[in-house]
């Protein structure tokens, strides 16, 4: 039977004709049209292209791919770079993950193993991995998982990751009655504590969900109805019914975030709409999988012979019910299937992701079932220093056109009474501290899910007692009609203008004014160093700044980023010069990861490379800067007559030890500047990222000293 199948494939593979991918344009122009711009996510995300082909399948199907999470896949070898620095590092969690943050190593994250950690070990057998001994630990890199496109509904995309990314079983061990709602494998891909599987496995600290998402992540995946079919050969029991109507043994539909496939979604009618054949039978390309160096060094059996593809578990019952079905490596299915506990089958993830979440995930280009891969270029190689344009009539003779990328998260926009998001957020419970809440329909008091509101959608709520500074009645001001209506204002990507890139790094400045501190909050003489607004935006302790205040756990940096997205961002040694022209001491140098501009920095040679005039008291557009509905509120002062442009802090001393610099409204800086205490200044951003994290930024179009916005184009390439 062997030899028949092989004569079999080689004979299909001698009938593949290579023809040139015809995928109707989604390349051109994607990365800008899918970041950033929410109505357009059905026209960039297309469904599977089927093209009748001389394949063993009779077709040729590609796929759209995004970028979404991140897990071990690629092994680290002993010639590699990180090698040494990985072996002599210290500070390794449970689960065998460190993110490494020196040693030329700025960020990122790994994964060790030992021979023992394995689901299946061997050495020196043909298709498996080599574990040579048991002592030696083996190291692999985080990297972006890369997700085909199996269907497209709205806002929502149903995923299936392109390759096999770990070896589990199916269940911990062998029973007798096993069904997808009860195995250890949907408790481990899901992070399910012990009361969820039949062994009281708690997987609730170590799993699949929490190792390859961020909890912003998490959010953005949907809860998907997952039907758990009878086998569809051998009726053997799945659980549970499409109408969710209790079976014999009384196990119902299950609701998850993660899951296998199952035998209906990888042949028969509804398989056909994600690309797959219609029989079981059928050597299917577009159902063979390959694995990672992680998934192989877990256990994963990959057949040489047939380009390294591996066997992928379904989650649907085999022939009996201690068994599972499985894809072989042919790509057909077998429906007999493994037992439950057979531990060399791997592990190939499926999801619905929000695509609404657009600054979580990034475009990837597409994949063949003929093998061709068509992969996006990678964000970081397009980003360019900004791009100036001499014109007669603007402004210092130029305008200026900046790259920008999103990223992190801060809260932006208001919801006003009349949005349809207001009502659910009024009746909201769970706000944090800070003033916080994640929006996933089990937090309302009744248990409405209300479809308005996106799952997973983070927002902020203040009262006037909790702003900066707070009047009504003023044109240039926010209204703060009363003290205890609360405001509500969305959490959204940051957008960030690239004044600079030096390989793998880039210099970015917020694209506008984010929100309203004092320099320092207190009134007397002070310097970046100890002043309250770098403890703030850095989560420093009480011991960093001259008013012994404690921002460790309110600050700018938690709020803004995640864990695994602070560690992108660079420490840098930021300079505190005098006041260029009233000579006031700056203080310190300091290495902060968040900072805000200095007078050199926006007002010399230096600066202009940046974009902004080289000229101390011009009014440049260029350093002029609005602010989100949020600073406003919090108390930021925008001209009415300057097109509603807002005063900014710059780090610089002013013409008094009491006093620090700032820009105006008209883009002009004021060196003589204001009083450390004074809440009329907006804060915006500065900071250095890490562009080798490609995961955890999306390029964001261009923006203009004239005003033009741009979010669609491609990166630029000079």
């Amino acid at each position: 039977m062997q030899e028949n199948r092989t004569k079999r494939i080689l004979l299909c593979l001698l009938g593949v004709m290579l023809v040139i991918l015809s995928v109707f344009g989604i390349l051109s122009g994607m990365i800008g049209n899918l970041i950033g711009v929410k109505e357009v996510k059905e026209a960039v995300l297309h469904n599977p292209v089927v093209d009748m082909d001389a394949m063993c399948a009779g077709q040729k199907v590609t796929w759209d791919c995004v970028w979404f999470g991140s897990y071990p896949q690629t092994e680290v070898k002993s010639t590699d770079d990180e090698y040494e620095a990985l072996q002599s590092a210290e500070g390794w969690d449970d689960n065998g993950d460190i993110v490494i943050y020196n040693n030329g190593i700025n960020g990122r994250k790994y994964r060790r193993m030992l021979r023992s950690d394995a689901t299946y070990a061997t050495s020196g057998e043909k298709g498996n991995y080599d574990w040579e001994d048991y002592t030696t630990y083996h190291y692999f890199r985080y990297e972006s998982v890369k997700w085909r496109v199996l269907k497209t509904d709205g806002d929502s995309a149903m995923l299936l990751s392109d390759i096999v990314l770990d070896d589990r079983k199916y269940n911990a061990e062998w029973k007798d009655t096993m069904t997808w709602e009860i195995c250890t494998m949907r408790s481990w891909l899901n992070g399910y504590n012990a009361d969820m599987n039949q062994e009281s496995i708690d997987y609730s600290n170590s799993n699949f969900m929490d190792s390859a998402f961020t909890i912003e992540e998490q959010s953005a995946i949907v809860d998907t109805n997952v039907v758990n079919n009878d086998n569809l050969s051998y009726n053997t029991e799945g659980g549970n019914n499409i109408n969710g109507i209790k079976n014999t043994n009384g196990i119902k539909n299950t609701m998850d975030k993660l899951f296998l496939l199952s035998m209906s979604e990888v042949y028969a009618d509804t398989a056909s709409v994600y690309g797959f054949a219609q029989d079981t039978g059928t050597y299917d390309e577009a159902r063979r999988c390959k694995s990672s160096d992680y998934a192989k060094a877990m256990g994963v059996y990959s057949d040489i012979a047939i380009e390294g593809n591996c066997r992928w578990w379904l989650r649907s019952p085999g022939s009996y019910s201690f068994t599972a079905a499985f894809v072989g490596i042919y790509g057909d299915i077998n429906y007999y299937g493994h037992s439950v506990d057979s531990n060399y089958n791997g592990v190939r993830v499926a999801l619905n992701l929000n695509l609404s979440s657009s600054n979580l995930y990034t475009y990837a280009g597409t994949v063949c079932s003929d093998g061709i891969i068509a992969e996006s270029e990678k964000v970081e190689k397009n980003i360019s220093n900004p791009q100036i344009v001499k014109v007669a009539d603007a402004q210092e003779g130029q305008n200026v056109k900046w790259d920008c990328v999103y990223f992190g998260s801060y809260p932006q926009t208001e919801i006003k009474k009349t949005d349809s998001e207001y009502d659910v957020l009024q009746r909201a419970e769970g706000w944090d501290d800070n003033g916080d809440i994640v929006i996933n329909n089990n937090v309302m008091n009744d248990n409405v899910i209300y479809n308005n509101v996106v799952s997973g959608t983070k927002y902020h709520r203040m009262l006037k007692g909790d702003a900066t500074y707070a009047t009504s009645g003023d044109e240039n001001r926010y209204n703060w009609e009363d003290d205890t209506t609360y405001h509500y204002f969305k959490y959204e990507p940051i957008k960030w203008r690239v004044l600079k890139t030096d390989g793998d790094s880039a210099m970015m400045l917020s694209d506008i004014v984010l929100d309203d501190k004092e320099y320092n909050t207190e009134y007397e003489d002070t310097t970046w160093e100890t002043s309250t607004i770098r403890s703030w935006l850095n989560g420093y302790n009480a011991d960093m700044n001259q008013e012994g205040i404690n921002y460790s756990s309110s600050n700018f940096i938690d709020s803004a980023f995640t864990i695994e997205e602070q560690s992108a961002i660079e420490d840098t040694n930021v300079a505190n010069y005098a006041n260029m022209y009233y000579d006031i001491e700056g203080g310190n140098n300091t290495m902060d990861k968040l900072f805000l501009l200095s007078e050199l920095e926006i007002c010399t040679k230096e600066a202009k490379t940046y974009g902004f005039s080289p000229d101390y008291f011009v009014d440049d557009i260029s350093r002029g800067s609005k602010s989100s509905d949020y600073a406003k509120a919090m108390g930021v002062f925008s001209s009415t007559l300057d097109k509603g442009n807002c005063l900014w802090w710059l780090r610089s001393p002013g013409g008094y030890s009491s006093n620090a610099a700032n820009v105006n409204c008209e883009g002009c800086i004021s060196n003589l500047g204001y009083y450390v205490s004074n809440s009329d200044n907006g804060v915006r951003v500065a900071l250095n990222l890490n562009l080798s994290l490609s995961n955890l930024y999306t390029y964001a179009g261009t923006v203009c000293s004239d005003g033009m916005v741009n979010t669609t184009e491609e990166p630029s390439t000079e």
